[in-house]
């Protein structure tokens, strides 16, 4: 049975410096009515894309989108035009799905300061080390 939402092969490679990266490897998907999914998997594993991906599919379908993390631990962050902090993960995915990021779709971000410890962001503003 088709679902309200399929994903059939969906593939990505970016060129590098130092060569082609496969981010996304035949990804498939068929979500029933009702559903609920969650992406997991390994660092580096593509999570982030295969959301900014589905972020830009169903805004392209007429949906509005916003997407979301909790936590998110990342060096990689961007300042939002209020001048708060969030993972950029979360931003490139707001980007794609054509709204404005907002620390509200990633209100913890910790940024790795040591092998022990992190500086702790919420909802943009740092709280502690």
């Amino acid at each position: 049975m088709a679902g309200i939402i399929e994903v059939r092969d969906l593939s990505k490679t970016f060129e590098t410096d130092d060569g082609k990266v496969e981010a996304l490897q035949n990804i498939s998907l068929s979500v029933q009515a009702g559903d609920i999914y969650g992406i997991i998997g390994m660092s580096g594993a593509g999570k982030s894309l295969l959301c900014a991906a589905l972020c830009r599919i169903f805004a392209q379908d007429g949906y509005r989108v916003a997407p979301f993390k909790s936590q998110n631990m990342a060096l990689n962050s961007y300042v939002t035009r209020d001048g708060l902090e969030m993972g950029r993960a979360q931003v490139v995915q707001a980007q794609a799905a054509g709204a404005e990021p907002d620390v509200r779709m990633n209100p913890v971000l910790l940024k790795p300061s040591s092998d022990t410890g992190s500086q702790v962001i919420v909802l943009g503003e740092i709280r502690g080390q």
